[in-house]
């Protein structure tokens, strides 16, 4: 499986994780995420930036996790399965240390990312615990184009293009966002097989923009969730009871990884978390999957999935242009501007 091609150095984007943001499972329709561990035949997809070129994977069952009960992360985690524990001891200084070299790793890795990476494609897949709903896989492919600036002044605004491949009720669904156009809203396009051509315009924040999701539009991609990471590491600086493991040897998709591993054995009322977890491929050098989970529930000891999510198939730097930000692209199938639902009250009325 390609994660990475063209482009700068691999350490380049270890964009991540969506500790906290939109992360990660690579599939397609109503598939899900292999369970990470080693002996797992590799695939392969080209993209290649276009978005109906994606190849469908459907996972064998016994490689995904079940949809509805989040499985103990044990299973991909145990250094049986997925790797060797490195040593150490999980005292405060040991704690200090692991998470002094994740964050300076991060921290590196973003900061190239920014100076080098102007845009990329991908495939992302994810599902996300909302209204305390675990909701179905998400399969995407995705257009990024970084803001760059001359001086103060921005020169190309931060812009997303996203089409969706699956679920059913979601095929077809097509999102744009530019930064600072549409007076700050996206585009969308339904998709599904009820009025799947119905166009709108929709604040990103807005309910019906966020349904079924737990980040607007505006916080998708490798940088964000890169800041995100870094924001959650330094957060736990600075109470220092995490319990941090790093395994070696891990793999995915057949991939050799290095798999990070944070735990909380006691509750904090500020923690976002039980429980994190980031697989980050050894030969590329930048998070490939990431899953968080919240604490059990009163009488059990079986953690609840909030968030899975895997980036696949990334190209750096192909040189996006306007046109791939475009509604009229004749790639995309957005309406007219004049043909567009003006308000989610006539969306309502018109899927009815």
């Amino acid at each position: 499986m390609g994660y990475v091609r063209n482009g700068l150095s691999c350490a380049a984007i270890w964009c991540i994780v969506a500790a906290l943001t939109a992360m990660f499972p690579v599939a397609h329709g109503r598939g899900g995420l292999p369970e990470p561990s080693p002996g797992e035949p590799g695939r392969t997809a080209g993209v290649a930036g276009k978005a109906d070129a994606a190849e469908k994977r459907a996972p064998s069952k016994e490689a995904t996790p079940d949809a509805q009960e989040a499985k103990p992360a044990a299973t991909p985690a145990d250094a049986s399965k997925a790797g060797t524990a490195a040593a150490g001891t999980d005292d405060e200084a040991e704690i200090v240390r692991r998470l002094e070299q994740i964050l300076a790793f991060a921290r590196e890795t973003h900061d190239r990312m920014e100076r080098e990476v102007q845009d990329y494609t991908c495939q992302l897949v994810l599902r996300m615990r909302t209204e305390g709903r675990l909701g179905e896989f998400q399969h995407m492919q995705v257009k990024i184009r970084h803001e760059r600036k001359e001086g103060d002044k921005v020169t190309v605004p931060f812009a997303a293009f996203i089409r969706f491949l699956g679920p059913a009720a979601m095929e077809g669904r097509e999102v744009l966002y530019i930064e600072g156009q549409n007076v700050g809203r996206l585009i969308a396009r339904q998709g599904g097989p009820k009025n799947p051509n119905l166009t709108l315009k929709l604040e990103p924040n807005s309910p019906l923009a966020m349904k079924g999701n737990r980040y607007p539009v505006t916080e998708i991609g490798m940088l964000t969730l890169g800041k995100r990471l870094i924001e959650v590491l330094e957060e736990e600086l600075g109470h220092k009871d995490a319990v941090v493991k790093i395994f070696k040897n891990a793999k995915l998709y057949g991939r050799p990884c290095t798999h990070f591993r944070l735990l909380h054995e006691k509750r904090r009322p500020d923690s976002r978390y039980q429980q994190a977890e980031v697989l980050v491929d050894d030969e590329l050098k930048i998070p490939v999957y990431f899953r968080s989970y919240d604490w059990p529930k009163e009488g059990s000891d079986k953690p609840i999935l909030l968030e899975e999510l895997a980036f696949t198939d990334v190209l750096l730097n192909v040189g996006l242009t306007d046109k791939d930000f475009d509604r009229s692209n004749p790639e995309y199938h957005f309406k007219p501007e004049s043909e567009e639902v003006s308000t989610p009250t006539d969306v309502g009325e018109q899927a009815d």
